[in-house]
């Protein structure tokens, strides 16, 4: 069992978080995280995770997880979350995660507004060489609105002293 915890204090946000991760078996792990954040920018919010990550491969994973989250700005709401980590070469990493957020925590409330969310990652590192990341996201909301977005990122080491990093 291992337990972390951090705090940070900024000129316009503070922040602490704990975490509770426990082995069951060979193969899974248990988790739960704990967050508050006070902004002066979004006020406060606080998120609480409970999750499991399971071996289902000798290079893969399965990760579950559902969150509570509080906001000043957003209200209640809670999401569930599945994804999949597969490492098919050493310097190679692939994720999937599928994400469903539900905004309000009774279904019977009006103007339930869930957003689903698609996305997926690749990643190659040569260590001391090069590190290249890019990331698809797809979400997608019960009233037609849509939206795509990218996260592409690399870093090529040319010398020890000297990198090219684009983003």
């Amino acid at each position: 069992m291992s337990l972390s915890a951090e705090a940070a204090v900024g000129h316009e946000e503070n922040s602490i978080s704990a975490a509770l991760q426990r082995n069951i078996g060979e193969n899974a792990t248990a988790y739960t995280n704990y967050t508050f954040v006070d902004s002066s920018i979004d006020g406060k919010s606080s998120t609480t995770s409970f999750g499991a990550n399971s071996l289902i491969g000798q290079n893969a994973s399965l990760r579950t997880e559902r969150q509570f989250i509080t906001s000043d700005q957003r209200g209640s709401y809670f999401s569930n979350l599945m994804g999949l980590d597969w490492q098919p070469t050493p310097y190679t990493d692939f994720g999937a995660t599928y994400q469903r957020r539900q905004e309000e925590t009774d279904l019977n409330l009006i103007e339930i507004m869930p957003e689903d969310a698609v996305s997926a990652d690749l990643s190659y590192i040569l260590p001391d060489k090069i590190k290249l990341y890019s990331k698809g996201e797809y979400r997608r909301d019960t009233d037609n609105t849509w939206q795509v977005l990218t996260d592409n990122s690399c870093e090529y080491k040319l010398t020890d002293d000297i990198f090219l990093f684009g983003e």
